[in-house]
């Protein structure tokens, strides 16, 4: 189920998400837009097709324009120039 997929991300990725604290380990994976999308994705390809239509129902039906506002820069005052020139990928594995 969820809990599955959620452990299979890196543990930078999951501590970091449970963190939720600026300076606390792990949570510069989800300080800027793009590491919340990117965790988002990666939780998706990880956890099977029930619990993926429960989180689109959920991301729609309770979470609605703040939960997009917090991973799409287009509806935040953020811009692209916040992505990493490092020339890495923006989907990393695990």
């Amino acid at each position: 189920g969820f809990f599955g997929g959620f452990f299979e991300l890196r543990e930078d990725q999951w501590a970091g998400f449970l963190a939720g604290w600026p300076g606390l380990p792990g949570n510069s994976e989800h300080e800027v837009w793009y590491k919340r999308l990117i965790f988002g994705i990666n939780l998706w390809l990880l956890v099977p097709p029930n619990v993926k239509l429960q989180l689109i129902l959920g991301a729609v039906g309770f979470g609605g324009i703040p939960f997009f506002r917090c991973v799409l820069p287009v509806l935040q005052d953020t811009t692209l120039e916040e992505l990493p020139s490092t020339g890495d990928t923006m989907l990393d594995g695990r």
